[in-house]
């Protein structure tokens, strides 16, 4: 019967991004933030060059992080996960295994493994 649910969470989940929500299966819980501006290179609007670096939860059973990306070109490439040291169970690092952006403007992270509730994982 577990089972059922993992199906039922992916529709509710697309649900809240067709109606501009993030899931509310991973909660952010620190942010390290650097915008690089970039005012010299022509007449506004400006554009910036920057990095984030991103801690987070899960609060229920999930193979999927949700980011919102309004405006903003992201280096697929770059995107790193590992497992936070204060996680009440240190897993192994969680694995990309797509990358998708949505036309409501959303990132989907899928990962190979599902993640349990309490994990704690950050970007870097």
């Amino acid at each position: 019967m577990g089972c059922l649910c993992k199906p039922l969470f992916v529709i509710t989940a697309y649900a809240q991004l067709q109606a501009g929500r993030l899931p509310q299966d991973i909660n952010p819980i620190h942010y390290n933030v650097e915008f690089i501006p970039n005012i010299y290179d022509g007449p506004p609007p400006f554009t910036f060059n920057g990095s984030m670096e991103f801690h987070f939860r899960a609060d229920t059973e999930t193979s999927e992080i949700y980011l919102n990306n309004v405006g903003l070109i992201v280096d697929e490439e770059g995107i790193e996960l590992a497992t936070h040291p204060d996680s009440p169970e240190p897993a192994e690092d969680p694995v990309l295994e797509e990358v998708e952006r949505t036309p409501e403007e959303f990132y989907i992270l899928r990962l190979e493994v599902w993640w349990q509730f309490g994990d704690i994982f950050f970007s870097k």
